[in-house]
């Protein structure tokens, strides 16, 4: 961080800290879904987790049973690459580095040196859901406009995300559907947490002076009733 950055940091600090260990309970519920899916396969073949060395995912891996379990049989494996190693297609974090270039520069809030950040964080993580959904579902999966295409493939087609008649009939009716969260068959704790709000605003701060400002606060916890039951 710049040394503005970290004064700014400071000031934020002294006004509102994250839960301890947030970070780890998030990747904990995200790895967890992921094992749920791996579990799921007809065959469980050799399963590698390719992170970056942040210490959490370690603990948060150790923190599931499901991890310590499928690793004494030694049907998974977690190795760690280091973040500073060049973004190339050999890197095996390619498709993480990939999807942060796509966010970056199609996402105006996540765009290096913005001036549009985001206020609220349930917002925040309902268009990342739309940004990603579009970039799997409507996106060509390679783009040329020197010719002309009557049928473009996705990057969902590409790997036969629509293959199933399930999937492929919930894909149909996304726009012509009132969608419920009582309703939905899949309720991952993660898709809750952006449905339902779970997630809390930080403040907005004033660096310069370091107060909390009465006017201009995101709210919490607000959600459409037609969107629940």
């Amino acid at each position: 961080m710049t040394d503005v950055q970290k004064k700014n940091r400071t000031v934020l600090d002294t006004i509102w800290r994250p839960e301890p260990r947030s970070l780890v309970t998030s990747c904990r519920t995200i790895f967890r879904d992921i094992l749920s899916l791996y579990m799921n396969r007809p065959e469980l073949s050799p399963f590698i987790l390719n992170t970056d060395e942040k210490t959490e995912y370690k603990t948060a891996l150790k923190d599931l049973p499901e991890w310590r379990h499928l690793s004494e049989l030694h049907l998974v494996e977690h190795r760690t690459v280091s973040s500073r190693l060049p973004r190339t297609r050999r890197n095996p974090l390619f498709p993480v580095n990939y999807l942060d270039r796509e966010i970056r520069k199609n996402s105006a809030a996540h765009c290096r040196e913005t001036v549009r950040g985001d206020r609220e964080v349930g917002m925040t993580m309902a268009r990342m859901v739309i940004t990603l959904g579009y970039h799997t579902f409507r996106k060509p999966y390679r783009i040329d406009n020197r010719v002309a295409r009557a049928e473009t493939k996705t990057h969902a087609d590409m790997v036969g995300l629509l293959a199933a008649k399930e999937a492929r009939i919930a894909f149909e009716r996304l726009y012509t559907k009132r969608h419920v969260w009582t309703h939905q068959v899949q309720q991952a704790e993660w898709m809750e947490e952006i449905w339902l709000r779970r997630k809390k605003n930080p403040p907005v701060v004033c660096f310069r002076t370091g107060v909390v400002p009465e006017k201009g606060q995101p709210g919490n916890g607000w959600v459409a009733r037609h969107l629940v039951v």
